[in-house]
């Protein structure tokens, strides 16, 4: 069985949306193969809500923590939950966030491939509604192979050294992984995940005990709800969410981020502090354990994630990576990084947006895009789009 959690907080409308799409796959729900739960960490005023809606819904078990935890705390807690009974062994779990919605037929798809190779894990893709800017959604949608391949953790390390931190990843809201795997992760550190970020806690605790991951090459889920999400939060300088406050506010004041700048609040810097926690707590590099990042790759990824951030002075923070041993050039990024800063300044504007969508179709950018002004226009187009990739196989 794959038990599907779904963790929410006080964002009652993104959750009938995330629950809704599975009992949009009849088979999901008839199936044995899947049991579906919701987590709600909401505050007292929400949580009588979710829970009238939740049990509208017979195929969706309801829970709910004593009282309000921190996000990893919540996440460890409602896995605990999900998991008492000693019998699941040869089970899965996987996380759906209340942001996250499955695409028609994709768990079947899951199930099946689960069945039949009885992976530790099984990671996969999502795509991606951006919904950022009011009333525009662009939707980005990479050509998946729809092929499962094993990558080593050698070659994912080699990428941390390189700040590539990838889709493959397992952060949980993206796979499913075996239960025994599970209950290994927690009796050598204590908890599923021990950071801050849970996802990338719990993909730096799996990595360190296992030798490598299987990855589907395939959107399962799609994400929206972005002005939602506490990692975007991190990457702008204004108007930041109120789920991003509530967030901050269980953390401890001052610099959480153990990374070579990290009182500088960034998606990177999140990832990288995860890394760092790791590192510091499962062993050295000559170990064979987490390597340490490339302080160059490092220079160049964070100046280039924060390049719209009015808020930072840029001339201090070279001057701060140039203590730590990065060395401006010319042309300092890599292809790959320049072909991200130019898809990235086309993608903030609709006609940039139109042009990459126009080039995708010749194959000139490895990823379908589409710009709606309606969001259910956006998301009927997205499961057409997947409909008809599992029509044309």
């Amino acid at each position: 069985m794959i038990h599907i959690l779904i963790p929410t907080r006080n964002r009652l409308e993104l959750l009938r949306f995330a629950c809704e799409s599975l009992t949009q796959g009849a088979t999901q729900l008839k199936d044995e193969s899947f049991a579906f739960w919701v987590s709600d960490n909401s505050t007292p005023e929400i949580a009588d809500e979710v829970r009238a809606f939740v049990e509208t819904i017979p195929a969706i078990r309801y829970l709910r923590p004593p009282n309000e935890l921190s996000m990893t705390e919540h996440w460890n807690w409602a896995i605990e939950e999900v998991l008492r009974d000693k019998e699941r062994n040869g089970d899965y779990l996987g996380i759906l966030t209340d942001r996250f919605a499955c695409l028609p037929g994709k768990l079947d798809s899951v199930a099946r491939i689960v069945s039949d190779l009885r992976p530790d894990l099984l990671s996969f893709g999502y795509d991606t509604i951006n919904d950022s800017q009011e009333s525009i959604f662009k939707i980005s949608r990479k050509k998946w192979s729809k092929r499962v391949t094993w990558i080593s953790r050698d070659k994912i390390f080699e990428d941390f050294r390189k700040c590539h931190f990838k889709m493959e990843l397992p952060r949980l809201l993206n796979c499913v992984v075996r239960v025994e795997k599970l209950d290994e992760i927690r009796q050598t550190a204590g908890q599923y995940m021990v950071s801050i970020s849970p996802d990338f806690s719990f993909c730096m605790e799996y990595l360190a005990q296992n030798l490598g991951i299987y990855f589907l090459s395939d959107a399962v889920f799609f994400q929206h709800g972005l002005n939602r999400s506490n990692g975007f939060s991190s990457t702008i300088d204004t108007g930041k969410s109120k789920e991003h406050e509530d967030f901050m506010s269980f953390l401890p004041k001052g610099n959480h981020w153990s990374a070579p700048v990290g009182d500088i609040h960034t998606l990177l810097n999140g990832v990288v502090h995860e890394l760092e926690v790791a590192r510091s707590r499962r062993g050295r590099p000559e170990d064979g354990q987490f390597p340490e990042i490339d302080i160059q790759a490092y220079g160049n990824a964070i100046l280039l994630e924060t390049r719209h951030r009015t808020t930072i002075d840029r001339r201090d923070l070279k001057e701060r990576l140039v203590r730590l041993g990065w060395r401006p050039r010319k042309f300092c990024c890599s292809l790959g990084l320049a072909r991200q800063w130019i898809v990235s300044r086309l993608e903030a504007s609709r006609i940039g947006f139109r042009m990459l969508s126009y080039l995708s179709n010749f194959g000139f950018v490895n990823s379908k895009r589409k710009i709606f002004s309606d969001r259910q226009a956006a998301i009927s187009w997205l499961h057409a789009e997947t409909i008809n990739a599992e029509q044309a196989q």
